[in-house]
């Protein structure tokens, strides 16, 4: 198989398992029908991915981890504003501009993530993000009342 085909192949399998996935959801998408829209057969879908789980990975994968990113990035200048003393920076730390561009960058995958989740290792992302927003302002907070 030529190059450009693999990559063709690649992206049209990429844009049938987001479209399917934003459509149906993850556990009610069904393979044949997203190779079917993509124009391939489901042995050409397994010469790029392992599974459906493996394909929905690949494109929810790239926000997860930037919103790890943010969290981790935050909770360092938190510690740091509060070893420092520097207790009003606090409310600072997370710019409204790096949120709302990481959200519109990576909308599409959002929504997967917060809509059509259920059935993969993904289902707790609000979760989690939860979790890490309340930690993180839990320290704040704890931080401001101490000084």
């Amino acid at each position: 198989m030529a190059r450009g085909s693999y990559e063709n192949t690649h992206q049209k399998i990429l844009e049938s398992g987001m479209r399917m996935f934003l459509e149906n959801g993850y556990e009610r998408t069904n393979l044949r029908d997203l190779c079917s829209e993509a124009g391939i057969t489901t042995g050409s879908l397994y010469r790029h991915f392992d599974s459906k789980e493996d394909l929905f990975s690949f494109l929810v994968q790239p926000a997860v981890d930037e919103i790890q990113n943010l969290f981790s990035d935050s909770e360092a200048l938190c510690d740091r504003a509060i070893e420092e003393g520097r207790v009003l920076d606090l409310w600072n730390i997370v710019s409204a501009e790096r949120l709302v561009d990481l959200i519109y960058r990576h909308f599409d995958r959002l929504k997967l993530l917060i809509k059509c989740a259920d059935g993969t290792p993904y289902s707790t992302f609000v979760n989690d993000v939860v979790c890490m927003e309340t930690d993180i302002s839990v320290k704040a907070l704890t931080a401001a009342k101490a000084k």
